[in-house]
């Protein structure tokens, strides 16, 4: 299972997403290369660098991927929510953690102390991101980490499946 995948992600995001996937494939080879993919990816980071200074600290990952994975915006990830992002965003990265490890006062949602907390106990996710480990991702780690997220055959490449795969979970505009 390929995840944020932000699959991202993850992200994982904009109406910037929903645009034709030929418009962006500049040599018309069918896929999207990394540097392809940054180039729509670069407007969306300002939407996870959520205090504008340039950077995506460990906290404005959670709190974006929580904001994220709350698909009825009620503030809480129930069961559904929880497994939805796990088969596209996060699952790689819990490893043996499961929802019922999140939801920790066991009221049937996770809501974002729990999400907080439990991803600060695994922060492996945000840690493939932040590849050299200063402790945040600049433009340049986010859109790597996202695009191989998204490259859920490890091709190198984004075909458009893969694309409408997790484009289809990250398209939000009210999430930020």
């Amino acid at each position: 299972m390929k995840t944020l995948s932000f699959s991202l992600l993850f992200l994982f995001t904009t109406a910037i997403f929903a645009q034709d996937f030929d418009t962006y494939d500049e040599n018309n080879d069918g896929v999207w290369d990394e540097n392809e993919f940054a180039e729509i990816n670069d407007e969306d980071y300002d939407l996870w660098d959520t205090d504008s200074d340039g950077l995506i600290d460990d906290d404005e990952f959670n709190e974006t991927t929580f904001r994220t994975t709350d698909r009825d915006r009620d503030e809480r990830i129930n069961e559904n929510e929880w497994n939805e992002g796990s088969e596209r965003m996060y699952g790689d990265y819990t490893g043996t953690y499961d929802f019922d490890d999140f939801d920790t006062n066991r009221d049937d949602a996770i809501d974002n102390d729990e999400w907080n907390e439990g991803f600060a106990d695994n922060d492996g996710w945000f840690d493939t991101y932040d590849r050299n480990r200063d402790g945040s991702l600049d433009n340049e780690e986010w859109n790597s980490g996202l695009f191989n997220d998204w490259d859920d055959d490890g091709d190198g490449f984004l075909d458009e499946e893969e694309y409408t795969v997790n484009e289809s979970f990250y398209e939000r505009d009210d999430y930020k």
